[in-house]
């Protein structure tokens, strides 16, 4: 009969650093601002480059990084203590990212529908028919458009 012996796979200085970060987390979850700000600043590569690599824009994935620290603050409170701060972050990072990409694949189909409107439109006799069907379109483009822009100002104003 053969037994197998499973690695130990932390070390003592990561399980020490583990339980420093869930000390810092329980901080967190208090409102201090200065262990925040250390969290963010020691995770925000790792966040950038998850962020980046899914959305392939550098000034996407800083906005977006940015969302996902003002989410962390705002939720601090129902913070789980026992997780590790790149987890968490991890978490909203996913969360943050596919809302972002899924607001752009409508904004894609909100395009497309106006690319086939113009090209009905040209293909039309009746062009004047068209002209409230035409506004309506183009003030959906715009709102959507305004929408997107200040919910990007909010975020960046309140991170």
């Amino acid at each position: 009969m053969k037994f197998q012996v499973f690695q130990f796979v932390f070390s003592l200085k990561q399980w020490k650093a583990a339980r420093k970060e869930r000390q810092l987390i329980a901080r967190l979850k208090q409102g201090d601002r200065e262990v925040f700000r250390q969290l963010a600043c020691q995770h925000f590569d790792q966040l950038f480059h998850y962020i980046q690599l899914r959305v392939k824009s550098p000034k996407t994935a800083k906005a977006l990084v940015s969302e996902v620290f003002l989410k962390l603050w705002q939720s601090r409170a129902s913070v789980n203590s026992q997780q590790l701060f790149a987890d968490i972050a991890i978490d909203l990072a996913q969360e943050v990212t596919f809302a972002y990409l899924r607001w752009v694949s409508q904004d894609i189909a909100l395009q497309q529908a106006l690319f086939k409107h113009f090209e009905r439109l040209g293909q039309s006799k009746e062009e004047p028919l068209f002209e409230p069907e035409y506004e309506a379109v183009i003030k959906a483009v715009r709102n959507n458009f305004l929408q997107q822009e200040l919910r990007y100002q909010h975020s960046t104003a309140q991170g």
